[in-house]
């Protein structure tokens, strides 16, 4: 193949990877969402957190207002201790 055709292929994102950027999006869009409803619930301006199945397990536990538990130190001081170490 020719030095412009090889340039083109490198350039051009694959399936596999327009799939992934979408979900990444759709992931940080999600994320995002559970941010906002928790910075309200908890009334803090600032929720910090490592493990986002953790961010969802506060998010599920605060809309099914049962007892979440986690294993991320900074969203539990992020909640005022409403959350409980696994």
């Amino acid at each position: 193949m020719g030095k412009l055709k090889d340039n083109y292929n490198k350039i051009k994102p694959t399936l596999r990877q327009n799939k992934q950027n979408k979900k990444n999006d759709k992931d940080k869009i999600e994320i995002n969402k559970m941010c906002e409803f928790l910075k309200q619930k908890w009334k803090n301006n600032d929720i910090k957190y490592n493990c986002s199945y953790c961010l969802k397990e506060a998010y599920n536990s605060e809309i099914n207002e049962s007892q979440g538990y986690v294993t991320d130190e900074d969203l539990i001081e992020s909640s005022n201790n409403k959350l409980k170490h696994k």
